[in-house]
């Protein structure tokens, strides 16, 4: 009976991998396509990334919880609402679909464009900002993504609002990349910065998105963190206090 358990265990978490690592596969797709299409329009990326983190919300709330987030997930593990071994599995599956969405999104441009993807789609700080400036932008834009997910996908209270959580957490990376992108880049998330870092340094290629690549780990795990301990210490027994 033990071993049935567990291979039933095993197999959930399978599938809550995969549905992390499709979620992250077409986000990152979605939104680098876009951004290989016309890196200047601002509004057009934040709304890829947006409606792509809306829909796969939707899609795979259900299964996984719809992290597709390192930073969310490490929240969640921070607050308890997560197990390490579901955590690794998520983000190992997350990184994973970033990068072949990464890949695949590449592979769909022609030869100029194939060259000059990195330098397109990878998250750098912008003109005359510097790394811990833009890290402290991904904290606090992390943050607000992040406080938004435990206050509408994880809070019970008010009951029901989590149907519609997905909504929330959209418009979050839309506000969050409308307002960073020309500034640290617009990430909040680790998988989004690594995933077209990595494939965008295969081959030929005319950029640089390795450089960088820690200020958008550290800067959304820390704004994940300081949101998730704000919400668990602050706000989650709020409505028993009424």
């Amino acid at each position: 009976m033990g071993d049935e358990n567990q291979t039933v265990d095993q197999a959930q978490l399978m599938r809550k991998a995969l549905a992390e690592c499709i979620a992250v596969f077409i986000f990152v797709f979605s939104g680098c396509l876009c951004a290989a299409s016309d890196p200047k329009e601002i509004f057009a990326i934040a709304m890829a990334f947006g409606l792509a983190i809306m829909v796969m919300a939707f899609d795979f709330g259900p299964v996984s919880g719809g992290h597709i987030n390192p930073a969310v997930s490490w929240a969640m593990l921070i607050t308890r609402n997560q197990d390490a071994i579901s955590f690794c599995a998520y983000v190992v599956a997350q990184l994973i679909g970033a990068f072949l969405g990464a890949l695949c999104g590449r592979m769909c441009l022609g030869a100029d464009l194939n060259e000059k993807f990195v330098g397109m789609v990878a998250t750098n700080p912008g003109h005359e900002i510097t790394p811990v400036q833009a890290l402290v932008v991904e904290i606090i834009t992390t943050f607000s993504l992040v406080f938004t997910v435990f206050c509408t996908a994880v809070d019970p209270n008010p009951e029901g609002r989590g149907s519609y959580a997905a909504i929330p957490i959209g418009f979050a990376v839309v506000m969050g990349i409308l307002a960073s992108g020309n500034i640290s880049g617009g990430s909040m998330n680790p998988a989004r910065s690594f995933g077209p870092a990595v494939a965008g340094a295969i081959g030929k290629h005319a950029g640089d998105g390795l450089s960088n690549l820690w200020v958008y780990f550290l800067g959304p795990l820390l704004g994940a963190s300081i949101a998730g301990l704000t919400w668990q210490h602050a706000f989650k027994e709020r409505k028993s206090d009424v």
